[in-house]
């Protein structure tokens, strides 16, 4: 209850920048190792379904979003992952 009353501020404000997920290998999961070429082909795809289609559940923790939060939350989140690249 008390995350849905938050919702609002997690999409108006950055998420924490080199957030690791505690307890986890390298502070993430998910990861795979794939050749350059097949992740932006995964990476275009992910993007266009985020695009063109708005969540039909609520989210078990923040209910429901509107297809406009819904985008506003993904930055957020791609915000993250962005934030623990370095340029060399």
């Amino acid at each position: 209850m008390l995350l849905r009353v938050i919702k609002g501020t997690m999409l108006e404000r950055p998420l924490a920048a080199g957030f690791k997920i505690p307890g986890t290998t390298g502070g993430t999961v998910g990861i795979q190792k794939i050749p350059t070429d097949e992740g932006l082909v995964r990476l275009q795809a992910a993007l266009l379904r985020l695009e063109s289609r708005a969540p039909t559940e609520p989210n078990p923790i923040f209910g429901q979003f509107s297809h406009g939060d819904w985008l506003t939350l993904q930055c957020r989140h791609a915000e993250v992952h962005m934030s623990f690249y370095r340029l060399a």
